[in-house]
């Protein structure tokens, strides 16, 4: 069998039998199927279905959750990736003042909303991620460097 490769993660009881099943297996065509429920684990109907459904669109097996720690840790960790990237502009609030303008015409934010919406944060994020992974600053210092970035780009009238 091919490396597993993450193609969907979907929390559902209706998930590997029946139409749903077939719909989305026949459209992604996985090449492995996880399933983590204990019910499902103790109840031989709901295995022989989820089994039919796996076989009739060509995957071999339904494997249990210690035969597939692996694929199942990253998957999770890149569901959590993805829930944490959409919390960012919601709980991060970056943006430049409206009173900060290009040639005193064009506003700096509405640049930036016009390239990506929400760019300042996810940039914001990515420098936060960068200065601690790679250059290994101190939670401590970054902590207080963001709370003197802030109050001197509000001194100033930039953000």
């Amino acid at each position: 069998m091919a490396e597993p490769k993450i193609l969907l993660t979907r929390i559902d009881n209706r998930l590997v039998h029946g139409q749903v099943g077939m719909s989305w297996v026949g459209a992604i065509h996985p090449n492995l199927i996880v399933v983590a429920d204990d019910e499902a684990a103790n109840d031989k109907v709901q295995q022989s279905l989820m089994q039919m459904t796996a076989e009739v669109a060509g995957v071999g097996a339904i494997s249990k959750i210690r035969e597939n720690a692996n694929a199942i840790t990253k998957a999770a960790g890149i569901l959590g990736v993805m829930v944490v990237g959409g919390l960012i502009p919601t709980y991060i609030k970056f943006a430049f003042s409206s009173e900060l303008k290009i040639w005193s015409v064009v506003s700096v934010q509405g640049i930036f909303d016009s390239i990506l919406p929400n760019l300042l944060p996810l940039g914001f994020v990515f420098l936060l991620y960068y200065l601690l992974k790679k250059k290994n600053m101190n939670v401590i210092a970054l902590i207080i460097t963001i709370i003197v970035c802030s109050v001197g780009l509000s001194f100033f009238k930039l953000m």
